[in-house]
């Protein structure tokens, strides 16, 4: 019997459709896996059951939790740029920068802010940056360690101190960015600058950053952060709110306009807060009846507890909230991620400062009021 020629080049289309076929699927595991993060990590003398990992997801912030055997562990998530990621452990929290591919940790556990992290290109650069500010770093060390033993004069010292640092540690900052203007590690120099709510600070360096920076998932993040601050920096007027006082009546912001007014943003499960209330309370008595007034904005959830704070603390000033904890609508729309946050405005609305504390508010009002 003769060959079938039709039937032979039939199957031969057959065969290379499937080989073509077998090559798109090959292309598209291998594209997946480039977009894959794993994280292994073996940490000696690690005793914790969980490590949990705090990423960025495109729209909020989420966290999954991994167990842990032996110290080692495997943390693995679809990635579709390089971020920076937190991992909490019982004793610490750890951040470092990862991207596609295999990141590996290793280290021992009573040194977990040493860890080796290898495997990441952004995080050798943030390793490289690190030893750049190593100098700041340990002298800023010094003085935590040493400030609550030493005598007033040396405090002084101190204090005088920390600000040059403080100050030398911003420049090289704002030099690193406008120098490095498509690093992923610039981004979030300028993210820590916002989210300490330096507006101007955050927008010159951001403005620095290359499009393609700005337009990543984090950098888009960090813009709309920006556009929140504009609304509550120096010489910025507030806007007009109103909340619920204790009893249910309305307060009206506008209604304290032609006063010098402290808006006191708080919580009663804030500990700095309520160890600055009496601070804020002798500012109160001296200057109430100098055309000043404080109105308090509560983060609180829990309207008990709201209540038996401010009775604890014997704050006579307006206090008002909605009770949705840090989703406040005030403290939301001036983008308030962290307390005790202050206003100080003056009498046509203005905020004129922010986060005064102890001596300084002092300062402040007998400048503005005395």
């Amino acid at each position: 019997m003769g060959k079938r020629p039709g039937l032979r080049i039939k199957m031969n289309k057959l065969i290379n459709s499937i080989k073509y076929t077998l090559a798109i699927c090959l292309f598209c595991s291998i594209n997946a896996m480039s977009q894959q993060l794993v994280v292994e990590g073996d940490i000696a003398g690690l005793e914790d059951e969980q490590v949990i990992f705090v990423y960025y997801n495109g729209t909020d912030d989420q966290a999954d939790t991994v167990r842990v055997d032996a110290g080692k562990f495997i943390w693995t998530k679809k990635v579709d740029e390089a971020q920076r990621i937190g991992m909490l452990f019982s004793g610490a929290f750890v951040h470092f920068f990862a991207e596609e591919g295999k990141i590996l940790i290793k280290g021992t556990a009573d040194s977990l802010n040493s860890l080796k992290i290898s495997g990441s290109t952004v995080q050798d650069e943030a390793d490289d940056y690190k030893k750049s500010m190593l100098d700041i770093e340990q002298q800023q060390d010094y003085i935590s360690k040493h400030y609550s033993t030493a005598s007033k004069l040396e405090q002084d010292s101190f204090r005088t101190k920390r600000s040059i640092l403080m100050r030398q540690q911003d420049e090289r900052e704002k030099q690193y960015v406008a120098s490095h203007p498509n690093s992923i590690l610039s981004l979030y120099i300028v993210a820590d600058w916002a989210n300490d709510g330096d507006y101007y600070g955050a927008k010159a360096m951001y403005e620095q950053l290359a499009k393609s920076i700005q337009e990543t998932a984090q950098g888009k993040r960090i813009g709309q952060r920006l556009v929140i601050l504009s609304r509550s920096f120096l010489g910025a007027k507030i806007a007009d709110f109103t909340q619920n006082y204790l009893n249910g009546v309305p307060v009206n912001f506008s209604d304290f306009k032609g006063k010098y007014l402290l808006i006191d943003f708080w919580a009663s499960w804030c500990g700095p807060c309520r160890a600055e209330n009496p601070n804020v309370l002798k500012a109160y008595r001296r200057y109430k009846t100098k055309n000043f007034t404080i109105i308090g904005v509560s983060l609180d959830d829990n309207k008990e507890n709201w209540q038996k704070a401010i009775l604890e603390d014997k704050m006579p000033w307006l206090q008002v909230s909605d009770l949705k904890g840090f989703k406040n609508e005030i403290a939301s729309y001036y983008g308030i991620m962290s307390i005790p946050t202050t206003f100080l405005l003056d009498p046509e609305g203005k905020i004129i400062a922010k986060n005064l504390r102890g001596e300084s508010l002092h300062q402040k009002l007998a400048e503005l009021l005395d």
